[in-house]
C-alpha cells in the first residue's frame, strides 16, 4: 500500500512538472535583459510581424522578433540603425490580426527607455498607443466581429463575418524627435499588441497577458553632432561634388 501511494505521488509530480513545462513553452517572452518582464500566451488573434514564436524563457536579442522598424529619412529606408539625439525618427509597427473574435478592438502600445534607467515610464516614454477596432469592412471582403460583445462560438462560426479565416495586416507609424537629453548609448524599445482582456488604459509594459505578443528592440542613441563636425562633413561633401564635376569636364 505504501509503495502504491509513493508511485501515485510520483506520477502526479511528473504530470504537474510536465504540465508546467508545456505551459511555460506556450508563452512568448520579452527579451530586454535587466528590465521587468512581459509575456503573452497565444498569438492566434494578434501578433507583430510575420510570426509568433513560443519561448521557454526570455532570449536576449531574440532573432525571431520582427515587426518593428525605424527610419531616419522620412520613410524611404527602414532598418534598426543608430539614431541621434535631436533627430526626427519614424517608427513602424507591422501588425497582424485574425478576422474573428469577440473583442471590441485590438491594441498596440510601445515605449522607449529614453533616460536609460532600465524601466519604461508608462506615460512619458510611451511613443504610440492605438486601437484597431473590429466594426469595419477592410480589404473589400472581410468584416471583423461586430463591436457588440458576442459569445465566441457565434464569432468563430462566422456570424456577421464575411471571411472568418482571413488574417488582416496593418502598419502603424509614430514620428517623433529623439529627446536631446536622451541617454547616450544602448537603450530599449518595447512594443506590445493585445486584446481588450486588459483595458486600453491599463495596458502597460509589464506583466503577463494571454493574447498578443511583445517584442524588445535595442536602440543605439548617439549624441548630437557638434557644429564643427557638421561643417567638416558638409565641406567634404562639397569637395567630392566639385571633384566629380572636374572629372566629368575632362
Amino acid at each position: 500500500m505504501k509503495r502504491l501511494i509513493q508511485l501515485t505521488v510520483l506520477g502526479c509530480l511528473i504530470f504537474v512538472l510536465g504540465a508546467n513545462s508545456s505551459y511555460a513553452s506556450s508563452f512568448e517572452f520579452s527579451d530586454a535583459i535587466g528590465y521587468g518582464q512581459a509575456s503573452h500566451g497565444t498569438g492566434e488573434w494578434q501578433w507583430l510581424g510575420d510570426t509568433w514564436t513560443a519561448e521557454n524563457a526570455p532570449l536576449a536579442n531574440d532573432s525571431s522578433d520582427d515587426g518593428v522598424w525605424w527610419s531616419t529619412d522620412g520613410g524611404t529606408n527602414w532598418g534598426h540603425g543608430d539614431i541621434f539625439a535631436g533627430q526626427e525618427v519614424t517608427f513602424r509597427f507591422d501588425m497582424h490580426r485574425a478576422a474573428y473574435g469577440r473583442h471590441e478592438y485590438d491594441q498596440l502600445k510601445a515605449w522607449i527607455d529614453w533616460d536609460g534607467d532600465k524601466a519604461w515610464d508608462n506615460v512619458n516614454e510611451e511613443i504610440i498607443a492605438t486601437q484597431w477596432f473590429k466594426n469595419t469592412i477592410e480589404d473589400g471582403n472581410t468584416k471583423f466581429a461586430d463591436n457588440v460583445w458576442r459569445d465566441s462560438l457565434a464569432a468563430n462560426n462566422g456570424d456577421n463575418v464575411l471571411n472568418p479565416t482571413a488574417v488582416l495586416f496593418k502598419q502603424f507609424y509614430a514620428t517623433l524627435v529623439v529627446p536631446e537629453d536622451a541617454y547616450i548609448g544602448e537603450t530599449w524599445l518595447r512594443a506590445r499588441v493585445s486584446c481588450t482582456h486588459t483595458s486600453f488604459n491599463n495596458t502597460n509594459p509589464y506583466g503577463r497577458l494571454w493574447q498578443g505578443e511583445v517584442e524588445d528592440w535595442a536602440l543605439n542613441v548617439r549624441p548630437v553632432p557638434e557644429p564643427g563636425t557638421l561643417f567638416l562633413i558638409g565641406t567634404g561633401i562639397l569637395g567630392i561634388v566639385s571633384l566629380s564635376r572636374k572629372r566629368m569636364k575632362k
